[in-house]
């Protein structure tokens, strides 16, 4: 993690990214003896992406921790405490590492999503399950500063969702680049959401709703889809609930785009 400290405060300078620069500023802290060269060597090839250098940091570190967690469980077994052994293990395979293969994608990508999963229903394939209450989307948006953390609180199912994917919406059709990463949601749904309100059709009928979408309705998804794909609006559906993986795929969303 020392290595990617020193890549963010190289990001934060508008300084590029390179295995000598990182080693300057690794020297700067005092933490370069910590790394040492091997380490430095290793991820030199990745050390001009951010993003690839990032995961790669996290990849490492997730294999330390594993080491880690192996060396107390031979400890534990020699002394015979085998439950123990058996737990510290489990824990440690089952322990959220944020290394999931998350993919950002563009609107235009969610977008493509949506409209492909509609098709394959339409063709008499299975439908994906997803069941929107689009009719219930809250007229209205958020508002903050950046910096700010807003929480949206309610029982399940009323709308929290919809607000903040129309609060997105709304900051990218004015051109401001944003990004929506969730542990819950697809892309396909989000950007269903995002066509539902561009066009101003309930896209629940394309989910196997009964009667079906209309010729009018296809035709309405797919002017919005046309207008609007490429606003400034990411997504990325993350595996990991826990805080640090969230926070973390947030932060490679806001230095690579």
């Amino acid at each position: 993690m020392a290595i990617l400290g020193a890549m963010h405060s190289l990001h934060a300078r508008s300084e590029e990214i390179t295995p000598m620069g990182v080693r300057i500023e690794l020297q700067r802290h005092g933490r370069m003896a910590s790394v040492g060269d091997d380490l430095l060597m290793t991820l030199g090839s990745t050390l001009g992406d951010t993003a690839s250098a990032s995961r790669r940091c996290r990849e490492l570190a997730a294999a330390r921790r594993l080491r880690a967690a192996a060396v107390a469980s031979v400890g534990l077994v020699e002394s015979g405490r085998m439950a123990e052994a058996r737990e510290t293990m489990q824990a440690a395979a089952m322990a959220p590492t944020g290394l999931d293969g998350n993919r950002s994608m563009s609107m235009r990508e969610a977008m493509v999503a949506a409209v492909e999963a509609w098709q394959a229903i339409a063709d008499g394939g299975a439908s994906a399950g997803i069941r929107l209450r689009l009719g219930d989307v809250v007229d209205s948006a958020l508002t903050g500063m950046p910096g700010d953390t807003i929480v949206v609180a309610a029982r399940t199912g009323v709308g929290k969702s919809s607000l903040v994917d129309r609060a997105l919406l709304l900051v990218a059709q004015d051109g401001v680049k944003c990004a929506k990463v969730s542990v819950e949601d697809g892309a396909e749904d989000f950007a269903s959401k995002a066509l539902s309100q561009l066009s101003g059709i309930n896209t629940a009928v394309f989910w196997g709703a009964t009667p079906g979408p209309s010729a009018r309705d296809w035709e309405g998804v797919q002017r919005a889809a046309g207008e609007n794909c490429d606003i400034p609006c990411r997504f990325t559906q993350i595996q990991s609930c826990a805080l640090d993986g969230v926070l973390s795929q947030m932060a490679i969303d806001a230095r690579a785009h």
